[in-house]
């Protein structure tokens, strides 16, 4: 243009290609402003809040990622696995993905430059608990805010914003009438494929303490997930040494809550005691996911390419006939928590990771960390059962179950599946192994663990093969979650190990679970690399998938 018009010349070959120079340049400067993602980085003041503003602030958590990725808290004081975590991830999104962070220290800030975003407030009492789950629930439907009224006149940033509904004193008290209001007029409007137990405890109901389930809160909002906080014990239980008579009124409600939800689904959170937990989860053909892990509705949308985790094994291994092969298997292998606490280094020996598949189907982008970052002795398996917690062969819809472990194995390449079972249900190993593969898994060896709430556990190691090969390897039940001595701890654990070597016979696969956030740090893999050097050359400890390898090689001798 300015060429022809301002000195009334031709174009020439020269002026055409510094132009294309420019329009180039011009488009990757713009390309690259459009890819930073910017957003809000805020530690939440955990110990210094109250259980309802933690509900609020992670309900605006959740609602602010429900379309894209806007608020990462800091959990520092209240994540257990690993504190740091949030602000090693927080460099880990700038420097790989290309996020812009703002710091900020007041959650009113962040509610202000969001405010056409909600459109009014729900108001609860702290003292009647199902109305806080409730007005969770509606909340995240409608863009309400859910608060106490202590909340509502506190914080000045809700002073512009109207009542829309008012659950005091609806339901005199009565969870169940609450509940059931709730299963007719919210559970329409909420998505059947999964939600959140919040294991809260209040008044004499006993649901646990760990504070750390909270802050799974946030994900389950973002998808409006059916909120409730109910006991799954309808029978007496003990719990950190102490009796309590079961909840039978809040375990039928919680059977009520199962049965209006998609066929396979996952209750997030957590609720005390695990066992009746896990088995009512279960028995209603549903899985659990122990989502206490921070900011999984950030993680849920932050872009990701692929979510495979590498097949890390020798493709050259031979068994020999005169070893035991030993496999360290940690524990927590159901929980996202597991994988937003960096789990994984440069390890010198071969460790066999728990990671739940089911996370590569929400949160692919957490999945996608582990399968760039990996080195070679990270090796994996799917636990516990599959792709979320459960007790499999108590499951009505088995077949359901397997079909969506065989999808979510496909996904993440992983072939192998730790299951918490009681007996050894042989006949249900090959139901469950051919309808994953059916699904898309490369489901190749089950292990199986020695849980002590079954009274048909089994009481040994075990190497069993199902009829058409497949390995069942069996965790002794002294190697199974393991407490060593403090003193001594390798000597301890090797000690178990050669235990179990002298009761069976050469190749035998052992396998030790559990020793993760020992001391609340990662000493697992400086206490097995103890064990290595003095367990000698009779003993050789593998990953997860040269087990694979290996055990198929004794059922074909």
């Amino acid at each position: 243009w300015y060429q022809r018009r301002v000195r009334g010349s031709k174009i020439n070959k020269e002026d055409w290609t510094g132009m294309k120079q420019l329009f180039c340049f011009l488009v990757l400067l713009i390309c690259g402003a459009m890819a930073v993602q910017t957003a809000y980085f805020m530690a939440l003041p955990t110990s210094s809040i109250t259980y309802d503003e933690q509900c609020l602030y992670l309900f605006i958590q959740g609602v602010l990622n429900a379309q894209k990725p806007t608020l990462m808290f800091d959990t520092f004081d209240v994540f257990w696995p690993y504190a740091p975590a949030d602000r090693y991830f927080r460099s880990y999104f700038t420097q790989s993905k290309e996020f812009q962070f703002t710091n900020v220290t007041d959650i009113c800030q962040i509610v202000t430059e969001h405010s056409s975003l909600f459109q009014g407030l729900i108001l609860y009492n702290s003292n009647e608990d199902a109305t806080r789950y409730l007005a969770l629930t509606l909340g995240a439907q409608k863009y309400y805010l859910p608060v106490t009224p202590e909340i509502q006149a506190s914080w000045k940033c809700l002073s512009s914003y109207t009542v829309k509904e008012d659950f005091r004193g609806r339901w005199q008290g009565n969870d169940t009438l609450a509940y059931l209001w709730a299963l007719d007029n919210l559970m329409p409007g909420c998505e059947r494929n999964l939600t959140f137990s919040a294991g809260h405890s209040h008044g004499d109901i006993q649901l646990g303490g760990d504070p750390s389930i909270t802050i799974g809160l946030d994900y389950p909002i973002s998808q409006r997930a059916f909120i409730f906080n109910l006991s799954p014990a309808n029978k007496p239980f003990t719990l950190g040494n102490k009796n309590y008579p079961g909840y039978p009124e809040d375990a039928r409600m919680y059977d009520a809550v199962m049965q209006h939800l998609d066929d396979i689904a996952g209750v997030f959170g957590w609720a005390e005691p695990e066992p009746q937990f896990a088995s009512r989860t279960s028995s209603n053909g549903k899985f659990v996911v122990c989502s206490a892990a921070p900011n999984l509705s950030f993680w849920a949308r932050v872009p990701s390419s692929s979510s495979r985790l590498p097949d890390h094994h020798h493709p050259d291994i031979k068994l020999n006939d005169s070893k035991y092969y030993v496999t360290f298997m940690t524990n927590e292998g159901d929980t996202p928590k597991v994988l937003a606490a960096l789990m994984g280094g440069m390890w010198t020996v071969p460790i066999a990771w728990g990671v739940n598949p089911y996370v590569a189907e929400f949160a692919p982008a957490l999945m996608e960390f582990y399968a760039s970052t990996s080195q070679f002795n990270d090796t994996f398996f799917g636990g516990c059962s599959g792709a979320g917690y459960s007790y499999p062969f108590q499951m009505p819809n088995l077949k359901s179950y397997a079909t969506h472990v065989g999808k979510d194995l496909g996904i993440v390449g992983i072939n192998l599946v730790d299951v918490w079972e009681g007996g050894l249900h042989l006949d249900l190993y090959t139901f469950y192994a051919n309808i994953a593969r059916q699904s898309g898994g490369n489901l190749e060896l089950f292990t199986q663990e020695p849980v002590p709430v079954f009274p048909d556990a089994p009481k040994k190691a075990l190497n069993v093969f199902l009829e058409d090969g497949t390995p069942v390897i069996v965790t002794d039940p002294s190697l199974f979650y393991y407490s060593l001595d403090s003193k001594n701890p390798a000597a301890d654990l090797e000690h178990r190990i050669r235990t179990v070597a002298q009761a069976n016979k050469p190749p035998f696969f052992i396998l030790a679970y559990g020793g993760l956030f020992q001391g609340n740090d990662y000493t697992l893999p400086s206490l097995i690399a103890s064990v290595q050097k003095n367990l000698g050359p009779t003993f050789e400890i593998i990953g997860a998938q040269d087990m694979v390898t290996l055990a198929k090689q004794v059922k074909n001798k």
